[in-house]
């Protein structure tokens, strides 16, 4: 069954966080929440000097969520695990389209759906602004790649896609260098080159229009050793390894380890061309060492994952052995890649369950 790595992903997704949908509001949702609860919709677009300028992510989700469910955590919460749970078959449909084996997309599904950098956005309603621009983000890339329109519909798919990041900027400011994917992805230069700049004036634009409070502790670190080792604390999250593992119980560290060596193992080179699509995911937010936060990652994570779609480790059927690897090899002994994907796979998601 062709959707069955789809129902698998989003399972495994739930089953992990469904506790969020007991959380309650907590710091800036309260601010967020009396800025839009039973106020008229214009008033989301308002500008306040306690918070980032972000309208759709924060401000609209908060005034449908509050307008739908009014205060009820548990129900605002279900609307930003449902943004999740989109991204989740967003990515699968990008990566039928890279026709990657069912192996494969389970593994990258799941490496996504169950990452532990999901925990706090989708526990602080605040945060559910990353979700909501990785999904207009990857809507946006879904539209500009090739083969999807006929005859006189590129020009409109572009339109769209632009209009769709941009909407994103909206949300969060770390999808700003996506643009950048299109070209390498799907040599959309042009696109890239108006997409960027326009991006980057629409940041601009927000923090002339609402600068952020003095107050806050905001400033971009300029500290070599800092910039290094806000990079380190990134790359670990970039390798499945949840935040704090180090104050985990010993027996409990070393299960968090296994996965990142399990896919060092599989996708071995192929995986540093991934790390580098994340860490243009969070480029944006490298310099804010004094505020690390793992759901920052979640879009380069996304990055990450397709780009090791589009370097399939496993051919798929239909495709001839001689365009891919028939099997992975471990310290040159060769393994079966089901059983090292499926493998790799149940560790994932044990460690996410503990």
């Amino acid at each position: 069954m062709k959707y069955w790595p789809l129902i698998l992903a989003l399972l495994s997704a739930f089953l992990i966080f469904s506790p969020v949908l007991n959380t309650y509001f907590s710091q800036d949702d309260w601010v967020f929440l009396s800025h839009t609860y039973k106020q008229p919709f214009i008033k989301i677009f308002d500008h306040h000097p306690e918070a980032f300028y972000r309208p759709l992510g924060q401000q609209l989700f908060f005034w449908i969520g509050s307008g739908m469910f009014g205060l009820d955590s548990g129900g605002i919460h279900l609307l930003g695990f449902s943004i999740h749970l989109l991204n989740i078959f967003l990515l699968w449909k990008l990566f039928r389209y890279f026709k990657i084996s069912k192996y494969t997309q389970v593994l990258l599904l799941l490496f996504y759906a169950v990452n532990p950098a999901h925990f706090v956005a989708l526990n602080w309603l605040t945060q559910v602004d990353i979700e909501v621009a990785v999904s207009l983000a990857l809507i946006s890339t879904y539209l500009l790649r090739p083969g999807l329109a006929s005859q006189g519909q590129a020009f409109l798919l572009q339109i769209c896609g632009l209009v769709l990041y941009l909407l994103g900027v909206l949300s969060h400011e770390v999808v700003v260098f996506l643009p950048v994917v299109w070209w390498i992805w799907f040599k959309q230069k042009r696109m890239a080159v108006f997409g960027l700049i326009a991006g980057l004036s629409l940041i601009g634009a927000k923090f002339l229009a609402n600068p952020f409070s003095s107050n806050a502790d905001y400033t971009i670190s300029t500290s070599i050793l800092g910039f290094i080792s806000t990079l380190k604390w990134y790359g670990l999250r970039a390798l499945f390894i949840p935040e704090g593992v180090r104050n985990f119980p010993f027996w409990l560290t070393v299960i968090g380890l296994i996965p990142a060596i399990f896919l060092i193992f599989i996708f071995r080179r192929k995986l540093i061309k991934g790390m580098g699509l994340y860490f243009l995911g969070i480029l944006p937010v490298l310099g804010f060492g004094s505020h690390l936060l793992a759901a920052y990652a979640i879009f380069g994570i996304a990055l990450m994952a397709i780009e090791l779609a589009k370097t399939n480790v496993i051919p798929a059927p239909g495709r001839s052995r001689g365009q891919a690897p028939a099997g992975i090899y471990l310290n040159r002994f060769r393994v079966k890649p089901g059983m090292t994907m499926g493998l790799l796979s149940v560790m994932m998601l044990s460690s996410s369950f503990l």
